[in-house]
């Protein structure tokens, strides 16, 4: 594959051999023919395959996109990375530029799901997005964000980034440094150094990195190993910056708690170059400890969830590059620079005050104590905040079950009380908002029915009514709830409709009645999150929008 992709002077990212195969195959398909493409996730979805994917774009027209990343450990159980299926059909001719903006593919994101330990796999509605072609042209993050996210959280992570990131900071002639430490051989290098000058520091290893909070364990600093003679290189700055510059020292795996593993430290010591640091000026101290308690903050979790590939798709690793994208401003440049100072302070003197506890007295790091306050720092809302926390807490711990026997995760339970009265709140809010934007009026009555325990299968009704005055949510338990609605979805098998073969699309069902709406759910967990509240609410726009428009063409 690299001998023809040279020989037609084609890039190929990371001589994958799949992606010469996807340019290949378009040798071998007639004009009115299709393409299915079974690939590694990586062909398209990795950062490095956006220029090839672009190109690509413009040789075929993209019809369905179904990334099986969940079902990577159940697929096939020694894949090393997701597959995808890619269905497609060849353009008349290659075009310029981007797709037309009318263009349009299926992007569907299956889930690990009980029914598949029956063999079939469903596909709830929320496992579905219709997007522009034209929206991967250059930037093919869109699939990473769309795998557990929503178009609600892609605005939550534009906007952060646009106010500023990390890559702002550091780098070359920026205000912070980032190195990896001193490599113990090069092959390159036939004259390595003493390593006298390090034995004066201590000595950080990283096979024993172990990470509890934001914090460097300072029971983790060695004496320089004796067995480290000479060392391929050490230049001034790096050893200066060793001895005198406080920093954050990271690893590329994540912790248990699925964030980054990066802790704080202005003691002087040294390390290998497993190990990578982002160095700062000692005024810089607070904001440092202030960055470390935000890479272990849930918002990180968020937003590394939605947008690092390898975390998605692959394995449980963070680069200096994901961490570098992470939205970060200082707070000269803060929109409240003042508040955003006295809240660095407020995080920093925080975890001062944790580093001078005794290490047997010292409590575990709790991520809440500084999370308001970092919260406030990126002006996010109640919404946003609640939608950062659910994917936490109940996303994140539930990827990728590593075998068929591990699909019952938490996300698959029947939703508890809470969770639904936090679903009907939301979708209540979310119609508010939606209201104020159409410049509406009128108040909602959101009420879920639920069956008993006992019921096999069950499934959730959602009535929301539209009121003049007064608003209320609520749960009601009821065996009896739209029974004639049900018996009928239920008589015609539309949960779920068979798509093909062992597939199965798990639709949720809309019936709208004067000036009321219901809609039947299954009562699984991740159906009943607050982000599935924002898609029901759009649903709901979009279907009384379309009746509208409807009624103006008659």
């Amino acid at each position: 594959s690299d001998l023809w992709a040279a020989g037609k002077k084609y890039k190929i990212p990371r001589r994958q051999t799949a992606n010469a195969f996807m340019l290949k195959a378009l040798d071998n398909v007639v004009l009115d023919g299709k393409l299915c493409l079974i690939l590694p996730a990586s062909a398209l979805v990795a950062p490095t395959s956006k220029e090839f994917l672009a190109d690509w774009l413009t040789r075929v027209r993209l019809e369905k996109v179904i990334n099986f990343g969940d079902l990577r450990k159940i697929l096939f159980n020694t894949a090393k990375q997701p597959c995808i299926v890619v269905v497609a059909s060849l353009r008349e001719e290659k075009i310029t530029g981007m797709p037309p903006g009318d263009e349009t593919f299926e992007y569907w994101v299956p889930k690990a799901d009980v029914s598949f330990a029956f063999g079939r796999l469903s596909l709830h509605s929320s496992d579905r997005h219709v997007l522009q072609t034209q929206r991967l042209f250059g930037d093919n993050e869109l699939l990473t964000s769309l795998f557990w996210g929503t178009h609600r959280d892609i605005a939550t992570i534009t906007r952060l980034r646009l106010c500023g990131t990390f890559n702002d900071l550091i780098g070359s002639k920026k205000r912070w440094v980032s190195r990896k430490g001193f490599h113990r051989k090069d092959l390159s290098i036939s004259d390595p150094v003493e390593s006298g000058p390090l034995h004066q520091l201590l000595f950080l290893d990283a096979k024993n990195f172990k990470v509890d909070g934001p914090n460097l364990d300072s029971q983790l600093l060695r004496k320089f190993p004796k067995d480290i003679e000479t060392v391929a290189r050490l230049p001034e700055e790096l050893f200066s910056a060793f001895k005198n510059d406080p920093r954050i020292v990271f690893t590329d795996g994540i912790s248990k708690q699925r964030s980054v593993r990066a802790v704080f430290s202005n003691t002087p010591f040294s390390f290998t170059s497993s190990v990578g640091a982002i160095f700062g000026p000692k005024n810089d101290e607070p904001l440092l400890r202030f960055a470390a308690a935000y890479l272990h903050s849930r918002l990180v979790q968020y937003l590394l969830l939605l947008t690092a590939y390898q975390i998605n798709f692959e394995r449980e690793r963070v680069t200096l590059t994901n961490i570098k994208e992470l939205p970060f401003v200082h707070p000269d440049h803060h929109e409240h620079p003042e508040r955003a100072w006295e809240i660095v302070r407020e995080v920093s003197d925080c975890l001062v005050a944790q580093e001078a506890e005794s290490e047997i007295l010292r409590c575990p790091y709790n991520p809440g104590i500084c999370e308001s306050l970092i919260f406030e720092y990126f002006d996010l809302n109640q919404i946003e905040q609640e939608r950062i926390k659910e994917v936490a807490d109940r996303i994140a711990p539930n990827l990728q079950p590593s075998s068929v026997e591990n699909i019952d995760t938490t996300l698959q339970h029947r939703p508890n009380d809470l969770q639904i009265d936090g679903y009907s709140k939301a979708l209540q809010a979310e119609l508010e908002h939606w209201r104020d934007l159409r410049k509406g009026r009128g108040n909602f009555s959101v009420h879920v029915r639920v069956p008993s325990l006992g019921v096999c299968g069950p499934l959730g009704v959602v009535r929301i009514m539209l009121l003049q005055e007064s608003r209320a949510v609520g749960i009601e338990k009821s065996d009896q709830a739209l029974d004639e609605v049900l018996r009928h979805i239920i008589d015609n098998n539309l949960l779920p409709m068979q798509i093909a073969g062992n597939f199965y699309l798990a639709a949720d069902a809309m019936v709208r009645h004067d000036n009321m709406f219901y809609l039947v759910k299954p009562l699984v967990s991740r159906l009943w999150l607050q982000s599935e509240a924002y898609r029901d609410a759009e649903k709901i726009v979009r279907c009384v929008l379309s009746a509208q428009k409807q009624e103006v063409q008659k």
